[in-house]
């Protein structure tokens, strides 16, 4: 298959070999995958990793994510179009955008520093990538939008480190424990 058709049809795929210079990276960081296609992510500090993952995850995962996005902010309507209006009127009667904003409001230095260097990752792989985001955002006319400070954007995304082997790493599990230790 040609470049150009690969990339309409399914996106930029994953770098499974190779090097890649990522802006705001403060060392060299190792992303290894198992022969499942697994990535393990080796770095020297807490902020690069999670750096790292939100720049895997992206890479991965961006359709999923804007997605989950949408549905999360009751905004699904914008990819899918009117059909989708009943869902997004009951995810907004829900009222979880409130949730999310005290819960993001909520996070303690830690998970926001965790939170912050994860949305960056994800920031960088959209920068370099945003001409190759495959056919489902053509279609859509989707176009992320950053990942700042929309709090259904951050703690949805770092749901994919929930099955981390060290909880201590897991930007959601510090969030959790942030969250409601005080309680």
């Amino acid at each position: 298959m040609n470049r150009p058709l690969q990339y309409l049809l399914i996106g930029l795929t994953a770098l499974i070999a190779g090097e890649v210079r990522v802006p705001g990276l403060l060392a060299d960081v190792r992303v290894l995958r198992d022969r499942w296609g697994v990535p393990h992510i080796y770095a020297s500090s807490t902020g690069d990793l999670f750096m790292a993952q939100g720049y895997v995850h992206a890479q991965e995962r961006m359709w999923q994510m804007e997605v989950w996005r949408h549905i999360s902010a009751g905004r699904l309507s914008e990819l899918f179009g009117a059909g989708s209006l009943d869902t997004d009127r009951f995810i907004r009667t829900l009222g979880w955008r409130g949730a999310a904003e005290r819960d993001l409001a909520a996070a303690g230095t830690a998970a926001r520093t965790a939170l912050d260097a994860y949305a960056e990752g994800v920031n960088a792989w959209l920068d370099a990538n945003r001409d190759q985001l495959g056919l489902a955002f053509v279609v859509t006319g989707a176009d992320p939008e950053p990942y700042n400070d929309d709090p259904f954007a951050l703690p949805r995304g770092t749901n994919m480190a929930d099955s981390a082997r060290d909880p201590t790493m897991d930007p959601a599990t510090l969030y959790r424990e942030e969250i409601y230790t005080d309680r």
